[in-house]
């Protein structure tokens, strides 16, 4: 894609593939959006060059924690695991409850795997048709159409584009579609399958806070270039990118993230104010 062609898109929010969901449509800052045409068009012209662009998922590309709403909608819809299976480490009674003392008291990451160690015995055919229709019913309307068109934007001018999320990687998989984001550039909890079906052994760590950057240093083995996160718990994350990092809000206050997403847009603001590493850091809030 041309840099007028980019600036286009990206002032505009309009590209010539299908839209899967309808949009929430925000934009981006003046500023910000003038710093990110220049940074990608200026990176249009590294022919060969490696380039690495990853994103946080819940709250970054979307509002919320997609992950947990679509643990939500199961309980919601009966939508257990099958035949009697034995969720391996998911508490059996009050799994919600359980979730959130976990996530809140104890083990985030912990908590984060039970959500993939959930869906031991579910088939391949039964969670594609359960994430498609959660999205669809559940959370089209969150998505942030200024970081779809980011997304596309960097991968049309060369750019690696990653997802790097604690969230199950099914759910992961099925909200990056309209982004343009390759299954197998996708950083999720996950488990192991067998024959199919989904197991409760863990496939790797839970992508959260410092095994992020494990995890895209084995799976990807180099750093970004720009990054993307809400949270204070992406700050590990962040700071391998060498020269643009984003800090995104959404959350209000009272609301869960919303003391976690300011501790962020501050360090973020110290950062770019300080002028670290020759690294911009810059926030945006939707």
């Amino acid at each position: 894609m041309s840099s007028r062609l980019m600036r286009a898109g990206l002032e505009s929010g309009n590209f010539a593939e299908r839209r899967i969901y309808p949009f929430l449509m925000t934009t981006f800052d003046r500023d910000l959006h003038v710093k990110i045409l220049e940074f990608v068009e200026r990176h249009e012209r590294d022919a060969g060059a490696r380039r690495i662009a990853i994103f946080d998922a819940d709250g970054t590309l979307w509002r919320g924690d997609a992950g947990e709403e679509f643990f939500r909608y199961q309980l919601d819809h009966r939508l257990l695991p099958a035949r009697g299976a034995k969720p391996g480490a998911f508490p059996k009674r009050d799994p919600w409850k359980k979730y959130w003392d976990e996530v809140s008291n104890g083990d985030p990451a912990r908590a984060y795997g039970w959500l993939a160690q959930w869906n031991e015995g579910a088939t391949v055919e039964e969670m594609s048709r359960w994430t498609t229709e959660f999205f669809r019913d559940r959370f089209c309307h969150a998505v942030f159409e200024p970081m779809r068109t980011l997304s596309h934007a960097l991968r049309n001018s060369g750019f690696e584009v990653w997802v790097v999320s604690a969230s199950f990687s099914w759910v992961i998989r099925e909200g990056v579609k309209g982004y343009g984001v390759q299954e197998d550039h996708i950083i999720a909890a996950d488990v192991e399958m067998k024959d199919g079906v989904f197991t409760g052994k863990l496939a790797h760590a839970v992508p959260y806070r410092k095994a992020k950057v494990e995890l895209i240093r084995a799976r990807i083995g180099a750093d970004p270039l720009f990054a993307a996160g809400n949270t204070i718990w992406d700050k590990d994350m962040l700071q391998l990118a060498r020269e643009f990092v984003l800090a995104v809000h959404s959350e209000k206050d009272g609301e869960p993230g919303f003391e976690s997403e300011q501790k962020l847009r501050s360090f973020a603001e110290g950062k770019s104010a300080s002028g670290a590493r020759g690294v911009l850091w810059l926030s945006q809030g939707f």
